[in-house]
């Protein structure tokens, strides 16, 4: 065994501490592993943006990982074809029948360049961020995930999709323009998911997993998993009709979407080595893709209030008053428990948009001539949804008199109202909307870390 003997003089004493080669390696191990998910997180990328095109192009599509296989299919935003554009996808090994799926986008309001912190004072490690905007595990984490396995060698079809925050569009693209790319795959597996439990079955009420399955893998993971039917959606939903076992697994992220969010730093390092050890070909595949089921009891989008199924699932259950009256006697039955657990103020969720109307306010959309980096989170969701179309300026202006608090069924509104058939003319003005950001890529590298160095273990 080689032991290291460090020595330290201090106030008249010398201390000595010897260390294994082992603990050394794992302690350096440790902070490169901090400093690489530091580096995808440091990055805000809005779907389209200049941000996720530079950083696509620089940092995942690199000469090293195209030497391994890594490819670009045809997807693009809309009609903006060009580079940074298309799923980056690879193949590890041969024989596989497991899929990996990540994303590139992030919900920043625009390109970023941000502080990720972290407070070692605090019981458990997190990063966090002081940009006022997310923190962005949803989905660098995935996408950190994603590149620990391949590093591992773990066989399986990698898949980092395009544009999964506006729609799920780089999955659709796949499923509905070379679905051949994903047949015969027996299982889809998203690390996209928050909290640090869940191994989801159903997405937006729409079963996508076998409980089965998510037992099986609950008891390869022995994290105390377990199934979860209150997905809302993530790329792998698209697959659902052509791959039985299609789930999203949670990878250690809460408050998503807000700048409130932060990532759990021991428990993904943890799972990280749970994922590698998975018999993933092994596992049991039991839901036929070809027969559709529903659940009733809803879904949590990403706040902390259940949500109805989506409309066109309702529609497809028949969904009736007895439906209703069964869903309602469910969200008062567990906010009753949140009470009841001594959370009698919970978190507000996000689908529940709350503005301050003054008395003297002239206007209540006045805050719709603020820039959209002044504007409270509320605000801007409520700016998101005037430029999306959800609702137009005289139906918000009388729902702020009426009454400042109002129930929006935000994520269903927003995706099926502004994403029609296609996509095609989604993204026509989205350059307006996102204006391009000029950042010194060169004031952000660091001597001591080199991206490139990921897969040579340096």
């Amino acid at each position: 065994m080689v032991l290291i003997v460090i020595f330290k003089y201090e106030n008249g004493i010398i201390y000595i501490m010897a260390l294994n080669q082992q603990v050394m390696d794992s302690n350096y191990q440790r902070r490169l592993d901090i400093q690489n998910l530091r580096r995808i997180m440091t990055y805000g990328r809005p779907a389209s943006s200049e941000m996720e095109k530079e950083w696509v192009n620089k940092y995942l599509y690199t000469p090293e990982m195209q030497a391994q296989g890594l490819y670009k299919d045809g997807f693009h935003y809309g009609r903006q074809a060009g580079e940074g554009e298309g799923n980056l996808i690879i193949k590890v090994g041969e024989g596989s029948k497991t899929l990996f799926s990540s994303h590139t986008d992030t919900v920043h309001r625009s390109g970023v360049i941000q502080n990720v912190i972290i407070d070692p004072t605090q019981e458990k490690l997190k990063f966090t961020t002081d940009s006022n905007q997310c923190l962005g595990g949803d989905d660098g984490t995935g996408v950190w995930l994603m590149l620990e396995l391949i590093k591992a060698g773990v066989p399986g079809l990698y898949i980092f999709h395009r544009a999964e925050e506006v729609g799920g569009q780089g999955s659709s693209y796949i499923a509905n323009s070379t679905p051949e790319l994903i047949e015969g795959y027996d299982r889809a597996i998203a690390f996209d998911r928050k909290d640090d439990w869940s191994i989801i079955t159903h997405q937006a009420g729409v079963r996508t997993c076998s409980d089965e399955f998510a037992e099986d893998l609950a008891k390869q993971l022995g994290m105390n998993h377990r199934a979860d039917s209150t997905g809302s959606f993530t790329d792998t939903a698209n697959y659902d009709t052509i791959i039985p076992e299609c789930t999203n697994l949670s990878v250690g992220y809460h408050n998503a979407h807000s700048a409130r969010e932060n990532q759990e730093i021991d428990y993904l390092l943890k799972f990280r080595d749970a994922l590698v050890n998975v018999d993933w070909e092994n596992l049991v595949t039991a839901r036929d893709p070809s027969i559709p089921e529903y659940s009733s009891y809803g879904y949590y989008g990403y706040g902390d209030r259940l949500l109805k199924p989506k409309r066109s699932v309702r529609e497809k259950m028949d969904w009736g008053d007895w439906e209703d009256q069964n869903f309602e006697r469910n969200r008062q039955k567990l906010e009753k428990e949140k009470e009841m657990a001594g959370q009698a103020e919970p978190e507000e969720p996000k689908d529940l948009i709350t503005l301050e109307i003054t008395d003297d306010a002239d206007d209540p959309l006045d805050f719709l001539s603020k820039g959209v980096m002044q504007m409270t989170d509320d605000e801007y969701s409520l700016y998101e949804m005037l430029e999306n179309g959800v609702i137009s300026e005289g139906e918000l202006r009388d729902m702020l008199i009426d009454g400042a608090n109002y129930d929006v069924d935000y994520e269903e509104d927003m995706v099926e109202s502004t994403l029609p058939e296609g996509f095609e003319d989604f993204f026509d003005d989205y350059d307006m909307k996102y204006p391009q950001v000029e950042k010194d890529y060169a004031d952000y590298e660091d001597d001591d870390f080199e991206w490139d160095d990921w897969f040579q273990g340096q």
